[in-house]
């Protein structure tokens, strides 16, 4: 997660505004290659791990009050850029998720 504007701080109790839910943010993480440290506070411009028990996808938005959203994420055909192949067909679902993620709920038939 990038922190855009204020203070983030441990513990914080936000607003993830796509589900409407409130999360408690109780253990961000920094990590330095294989060092995680766990992060009191960040400041604008900081990026900090989360936990995602699932709720988390591409471009949502946490704030601490109301409903705030960015702008719309600009989505670009896929064969404009790469062709994408599994390397280790055992990450089967892994790589379906993250290929779904990526095109927006597009299911992949293959």
């Amino acid at each position: 997660m990038r922190v855009c504007s204020g203070k983030f701080e441990r513990d914080k109790v936000v607003n993830h505004v796509r589900t409407g839910k409130k999360v408690r943010l109780s253990q961000p993480q920094q990590f330095l290659a294989q060092d995680r440290h766990i992060v009191e506070e960040a400041y604008p411009g900081d990026i900090i791990g989360l936990f995602d028990p699932g709720i988390y996808k591409i471009g949502d938005t946490l704030c601490e009050d109301g409903t705030f959203q960015f702008a719309k994420l600009p989505r670009f055909s896929p064969e404009l850029f790469a062709k994408v192949t599994a390397r280790d067909v055992t990450k089967y679902k892994q790589f379906h998720k993250g290929l779904s993620q990526l095109a927006g709920k597009v299911r992949c038939n293959s």
